[in-house]
């Protein structure tokens, strides 16, 4: 039980699902076949962590939504943010409780592997200066009326995960800095006509 990642909230760990025994015909499941996926521990919570990973899980689903929303548009490039799940590990003392999500492999077109594209702090990542990013917390939050921003956008090529919410009643949790973190994201990024980029 080594972690890969720690963070200032959370550790992450490698994990295997081999969920149902292989029927007749399929290939036998095994470590070495069996999907990846990215288990993430919550640091300091004596509760085990669930009120966490159910709040964190809530939002990356709601940011989830809003992506499909994006695409619908038929940007140049569509995104997708990757689904999650709540593990409970309930024989543990006290029983312990993880996000899950697939673990993202592999490079983009520029072979780029895992980027970070914009904070909740208004940070924009100027080296890569991809546009879809960007223009997904834009349009984030002239999609839902000013009321969200998904930011925080970071993945491999547009597949995307871990994202934070600012919203109008900053109901997302610590990372969620509401209007103010609208404002620094507008001001570090000032957004060109949406439909213009997007050719409509």
């Amino acid at each position: 039980e080594k972690s890969f990642a720690r963070g200032a909230m959370r550790e992450c760990f490698r994990l295997k699902k081999i969920s149902q025994q292989p029927r007749q015909g399929m290939h036998a499941l095994s470590w070495k076949t069996s999907n990846n996926y990215v288990a993430k521990k919550y640091l300091g919570q004596t509760s085990g962590g669930k009120e966490e990973a159910m709040n964190d899980c809530r939002l990356q689903m709601t940011a989830g939504l809003i992506a499909e929303a994006f695409s619908r548009l038929n940007p140049p490039k569509r995104v997708v943010i990757i689904h999650c799940c709540v593990l409970e590990f309930f024989q543990r003392e006290p029983p312990s409780f993880f996000l899950c999500e697939r673990y993202i492999d592999g490079t983009d077109s520029f072979g780029n592997d895992f980027v970070k594209h914009n904070s909740n702090g208004g940070f924009i990542d100027d080296q890569e200066k991809r546009l879809t990013p960007q223009l997904f917390s834009a349009a984030s939050f002239y999609l839902n009326h000013g009321r969200v921003l998904v930011c925080d956008v970071q993945g491999v090529a547009d597949l995307y995960t871990d994202p934070c919410i600012h919203s109008a009643r900053q109901t997302f949790g610590e990372s969620d800095l509401g209007r103010r973190g609208m404002a620094l994201f507008f001001q570090s990024y000032p957004t060109p006509p949406l439909f213009t980029i997007m050719g409509k």
